[in-house]
């Protein structure tokens, strides 16, 4: 099985912190993430599907998203490397 950064083995559940495969910043550097993990994968560089919340302040969202006061949330599935994320809560 996968582990994170300090040798935890990954779980399907856990609230992890790290750099993701897609997500970048304006830079176009990769952002850095937390997340739960949704999948474990056995023999892939990228072994983690994430599901990751993004808060955006800006543009008009997509159909059917809420807008609160003019910030509005969207649940990105993105993908990682275990050993580049660490462990924030063991599900």
């Amino acid at each position: 099985m996968p582990h994170y950064s300090d040798g935890t083995e990954a779980r399907v559940g856990d609230v992890v912190r790290g750099r993701a495969s897609y997500l970048r910043d304006a830079d176009g550097e990769l952002r850095e993430v937390v997340g739960t993990v949704l999948a474990v994968e056995v023999g892939y560089t990228c072994n983690l599907v994430l599901a990751v919340t993004e808060v955006h302040d800006g543009p008009v969202p997509p159909a059917g998203v809420s807008i609160f006061g003019g910030i509005w949330a969207q649940l990105v599935i993105e993908y990682g490397q275990a050993d580049h994320f660490e462990l924030v809560k063991r599900a």
